[in-house]
């Protein structure tokens, strides 16, 4: 029996990047094991002291490991130490993280000589046929002279060889579930989320996206039945942990027919366990109006995704995208504003063809659309892309940098392993310095475009006051050093400079000196600087953002503020103040669930309640009071599933957990009635 040992190393040194349960190499696992019955014998892994230990045992035949960004450099360390073991294991490797042009393909198997064999594109059939070559006791050698389909090499003379690609798999219900035939059952126990796929392909043709292919344009799906069998075994489990999300691996989720019956089905599942609560998924891009009916099927617990990337019609154009609602934001964030489904969107910097000054018009766009969270990305050059091409670097005259994969490093056989990204700083319409500047609007603008200040924004609504020009007015408010959360702003700046090196090596070789690692252990560095930064201000800086965010807005009203209208603003201040300190709950503070009394001019919980077309402000003029509760069960348990699923860090499981959820949960609840009960 060939033992086959199945990998998709996370490394876990201070968190996890991915807290997803490994679905690709379960179906690799799965197909091969119905083929080949008991002629084979696979292994699922994702922690990497697991499998170094079972390596070690010295009785392996197949070592075969999922090759993205974040892991390719322990995969790496990982087919070395196995050829060390034994020369004669088959080592496998397959996944987005492979170049795109040919002479750059050859260089990374060279320079990766512990591979013996890539699987390109879909994996399922071609490591199947690779795994049948393997038991007729072909030597690595024989098995390297001649072309293997779908699979890469190099060869005994020092070229890259590769064989025909299989056609895609077009019922995909011939892949065993990895759920229905216990693949998956060991990550059952509150630390992973479920991942499910319905469907595979994507029909646009983004360049910087891996998923951009012709191969891969057309949509090929499991049954129905089949997705509600895996939904159903699902379920059944995670019913225990009710704040774990459902994964969803679709590229455009909602945007198939099928996809509302799918989601009818978890709704139903979502009333008979009381799970999910929450989904990690990408919605489509296209075909908004069922988008919405999807998100109202699941309780309108999915946010949906309307990421731009750019607003630039020019960079759209080079980068073959087409935004969701053909650009038109503000009527499809009014549909799901109106039945309560959160939105956020995705902007990436620098992009071809993007200056400064479309890059900020871009942002006035999304502020006038209102969409609930604008989430920045610097631009990544992922290996397969059209993007990372030489010629389109040359194109554009991208420079690119590299920096530490946020928190992805640790310590193996007393070896450090540092996995790095390389990310496009500047281009020919996009200096670094107007890079910067840009950065620091997208962190101002991710920070206070949080649902924690959307009652900012209602009373900039309600008083026709641009949301671009807030955003402007608090930017230059926080660049005043005299501000405490001034410094987060600035350590952001200066962290977004000095996390870059020139090189990949001179990455390594600087976190490979000891106290430079004892920074990443402390998490002092190798951060998601907008993440960590972000985390910052809402932990350490809260009262002082929302106290900037309605000093600005007075600011700006500064012409209007007559009394009744501060009355009015200073009440909703209050009101959000003590409803919303979330930094003492975060940090799980002594008193941070006492109640809090509140009284107040103006009926500011009603107003919040109702729609905006119910009258402004100044129309609930009647005084008020009441006590603010805090649902300390629910929210220590959504904190705890964050810890386990992420990190025990604070500035990594947080934001995780705004992600995966709503800062809503963590709020106060202003109860009048119990004032009342109270006062009696």
């Amino acid at each position: 029996m060939l033992k086959i040992l199945l990998a998709d190393l996370r490394h876990k040194t201070i968190g996890t990047h991915s807290a997803v349960m490994p679905l690709a190499i379960g179906f690799l696992a799965t197909y091969t094991e119905s083929f080949l019955k008991n002629k084979v014998q696979t292994k699922i892994f994702i922690d990497p002291d697991k499998i170094l230990k079972e390596i070690s045992r010295g009785d392996v035949d197949v070592v075969a490991l999922s090759n993205y960004v974040w892991n390719c450099e322990l995969g790496k360390y990982i087919f070395k130490f196995a050829k060390e073991i034994n020369p004669d294991i088959v080592t496998v490797a397959g996944g987005p993280e492979f170049p795109r042009d040919e002479s750059e393909g050859i260089d990374y198997l060279r320079e990766r000589n512990e591979i013996d064999f890539y699987v390109y594109q879909e994996g399922e059939v071609a490591f199947l046929k690779l795994i049948e070559s393997v038991l007729k006791k072909k030597s690595i050698n024989v098995l390297k002279s001649e072309p293997i389909n779908g699979v890469k090499f190099i060869n005994s003379d020092n070229n890259l060889i590769t064989g025909i690609g299989y056609d895609r798999l077009k019922e995909l219900d011939v892949i065993p579930s990895p759920y229905l035939f216990g693949k998956m059952d060991e990550f059952f126990d509150g630390g992973f989320q479920p991942f499910i796929e319905s469907a595979r392909g994507c029909p646009y043709a983004c360049t910087f996206c891996e998923a951009a292919s012709s191969w891969y344009n057309k949509v090929n799906s499991f049954s129905i039945e089949r997705v509600k069998a895996d939904l159903d075994y699902i379920a059944k489990r995670m019913y225990k942990y009710p704040d774990v999300p459902l994964a969803i691996a679709d590229s455009n989720f909602g945007m198939l027919r099928r996809d509302e019956i799918i989601s009818d089905y978890i709704g139903r599942l979502q009333d008979k366990f009381n799970w999910p609560h929450f989904f990690n998924v990408s919605t489509g891009k296209s075909q908004h109006e069922r988008i919405i009916k999807v998100a109202k099927n699941l309780k309108n617990k999915l946010v949906v995704s309307l990421s731009v990337q750019s607003l630039n019609d020019q960079t759209l154009s080079e980068i073959k995208r087409k935004n969701l609602g053909d650009g038109n934001f503000e009527r499809v964030y009014d549909a799901l504003r109106e039945i309560g489904i959160n939105s956020y969107s995705d902007v990436i910097i620098p992009m071809p063809l993007e200056t400064k000054e479309t890059f900020f018009e871009g942002m006035r766009k999304l502020s006038h659309a209102n969409i609930d969270r604008v989430i920045p990305f610097t631009t990544m050059m992922l290996k397969g892309t059209e993007f990372a091409s030489s010629a389109n670097r040359k194109k554009f005259g991208m420079k690119t940098k590299f920096r530490v994969l946020p928190n992805q490093f640790g310590e193996y056989n007393e070896k450090k392993i540092i996995e790095t990204e390389e990310v496009c700083i500047e281009t020919n319409t996009m200096p670094f310095s107007d890079y910067l500047e840009c950065r620091g609007l997208a962190f101002i603008m991710k920070v206070f475009s949080e649902v924690q200040f959307d009652v900012i924004f209602r009373l900039l609504r309600e008083f026709k006051i641009d949301r671009f020009e807030f955003f402007e007015t608090v930017w230059k408010k926080v660049q005043n050093k005299e501000l405490k959360i001034s410094k987060a702003y600035y350590d952001f700046i200066d962290e977004t400079r000095s996390e870059l090196f020139d090189t990949k090596e001179d990455c390594q070789n600087f976190y490979q000196q000891e106290k430079n690692y004892r920074d990443l252990l402390e998490g002092l560095t190798g951060n998601n600087v907008m993440r960590k930064c972000y985390a910052n201000v809402l932990i350490d800086h809260n009262i002082e953002a929302i106290n900037i965010g309605f000093d600005c807005l007075k600011e700006i009203l500064q012409s209007r503020l007559k009394q009744k209208v501060t009355c009015a603003i200073e009440d909703v201040r209050a009101w959000t103040l003590v409803t919303r300190n979330i930094d003492d709950v975060f940090k799980n503070k002594k008193n941070a669930f006492d109640i809090r009394i509140l009284n107040l001019n103006f009926d500011v919980p009603s107003w919040y309640n109702n729609t905006i077309n119910s009258g402004n402000i100044l129309s609930y003029e009647k005084k008020v009071s009441g006590n603010v509760t805090f649902n300390s069960e629910k929210i220590l348990s959504i904190i705890k599933s964050n810890k386990k699923m992420f990190s025990q860090n604070i500035y990594h499981w947080v934001p995780k957990a705004i992600e995966n959820s709503s800062l809503r949960i963590f709020w106060g609840n202003f109860n009048q009635q119990a004032l009342k009960h109270l006062q009696a």
